[in-house]
């Protein structure tokens, strides 16, 4: 295990930069091989210096669990990261803090246990099967197409029904388009040394506040249905609209229910479309974990549609997917910001520190994992395979913030993997350029260009 030395009281090694940015140019070129570079030469805890920002960078088990679980109540999420997420997802589960946010979570946590996950299998698989039937129809079948615009639809059409009540299709061009360009905006403002105030008339900020205004249409609207409807169904946004504050009887507002569903929209869709993009990527590299991906869908459901029962037999499934987020981490870093003076590693962590956590950097440490480069779902196979990897291994994070949605996000990713592997093969596109874009999420860059071919 490559540690850093001991040195109690001082900051930790790390690269210089520039005297004045720091890295924060070679952040914004390029965060993964920052990342990495930071790791490789300098050990597992390791400072650097984003123009005014300091921070620590953490890259062994035992450091990231001491951070997102056993002295979490020292870190919060007031990093400079989800400051600028703030000004489009507001206040919801992933940006809010403190009381506010654990009562956020305890009123929306009953729409993810076991016996709402089986009624929302049945939408997952409702969605899949129109995927196959409208693929199975186009005429173009064979013909390149965009991997992850297509998945994007489908997880934004599944969040829209399972957690919202309402099909949301119709909606998907205008909530991506929006999306997209407060993400690619926010990802500029985060690597800036210097950062225009939002309320200047620029006309980057004339384009980030039209798309947070589209987005607050398409939330007000869904909300406004809802509320019509008066109906105290099982969805989240149900839920939401009729809980109230057990202390003063009020319900939340129009403001925070807006926050909680782009919040949704974000976190719901968008990393698992790119989870799923990957996926198609890595069986069209990989031939003979595609066959054995096959082999057990056809054993599994034959025919049949799958239902929540199938979940626990699709294991290879769960294990190509669990190894396609080791390499391709949708969040492919978490942050947390220092309430008090810490040490870890030995190294000393100031109050005011921000702390960087980086799946993707941990995914492939050369220490954790044997052949951490190689595609290997089989390493996900083995009986202790989930305390083996305990925090070597956090695509939804960690202690009592990891992701509400983690088991909707399998499965999901399982049900609709096993429905369409169980008809077609994704090829890959050899002349479609591929490479990696750190934003919000992992994507590609370049979007990913494949065809389809009836098994």
């Amino acid at each position: 295990m490559t540690t850093s030395k001991t040195s109690s009281g001082q900051m930790a090694p790390g690269p210089k930069g520039t005297r004045i940015l720091g890295s924060l140019s070679d952040f914004a070129a390029n965060p993964l091989e920052l990342l990495q570079r930071c790791q490789r030469d300098y050990g597992d805890v390791a400072s650097m210096r984003l123009g005014k920002l300091r921070g620590t960078v953490l890259s062994h088990p035992d450091h990231i669990r001491h951070v997102l679980q056993a002295n979490n109540k020292n870190y919060n999420k007031g990093t400079r990261g989800i400051q600028k997420l703030r000004a489009v997802l507001g206040l919801g589960l992933i940006t809010s803090d403190g009381e506010f946010w654990f009562r956020q979570r305890k009123i929306a946590q009953p729409a993810f246990k076991k016996e709402r996950i089986a009624a929302y299998a049945d939408i997952m698989a409702e969605v899949a099967e129109d995927a196959v039937n409208q693929f199975s129809k186009k005429p173009g079948l064979g013909k390149p197409f965009m991997v992850d615009d297509t998945m994007m639809q489908l997880t934004l059409r599944v969040v829209g029904e399972a957690l919202l009540g309402q099909d949301v299709s119709n909606k998907a061009s205008v909530v991506g388009q929006a999306l997209e360009t407060v993400m690619e905006i926010s990802n500029k403002r985060l690597v800036r040394a210097f950062d225009i105030p939002l309320s200047w008339p620029t006309p980057e900020n004339r384009r980030f506040r039209k798309a947070v205004k589209v987005l607050d249409q398409v939330m007000h609207d869904l909300i406004q249905t809802h509320r019509r409807l008066s109906v105290n169904e099982s969805n989240l946004l149900s839920m939401l609209i009729h809980a109230r504050d057990p202390d003063t009887g009020e319900g939340m507002t129009d403001a925070q229910l807006r926050d909680e569903v782009v919040t949704l929209f974000l976190a719901g869709h968008e990393t698992t479309a790119n989870a799923l993009t990957w996926l198609w990527y890595l069986l069209g590299k990989h031939p003979e974990v595609e066959a054995k991906l096959h082999a057990e869908v056809d054993s599994v459901l034959g025919d049949r549609v799958p239902t929540l029962a199938d979940a626990d037999r699709l294991v290879y499934t769960s294990a190509v997917i669990k190894e396609t987020m080791r390499l391709y981490p949708p969040v492919w870093l978490f942050a947390r910001h220092a309430l008090g003076d810490d040490t870890i590693g030995g190294y000393a962590i100031p109050k005011g520190t921000t702390v960087w956590m980086p799946p993707y950097v941990v995914h492939r440490h050369p220490d954790l994992w044997d052949r951490p480069n190689t595609f290997d779902p089989e390493r996900f196979l083995s009986d202790n395979a989930s305390t083996q990897y305990r925090f070597a291994y956090f695509p939804f994070g960690g202690g009592p913030r990891q992701c509400i949605g983690l088991h909707f996000a399998m499965l999901e990713m399982q049900i609709i993997v096993a429905m369409l592997a169980r008809k077609f093969r994704f090829v890959l596109d050899v002349d479609h350029p591929i490479d990696l874009q750190a934003r919000v999420t992992l994507r590609p860059r370049f979007g990913l260009q494949m065809s389809l071919e009836t098994r």
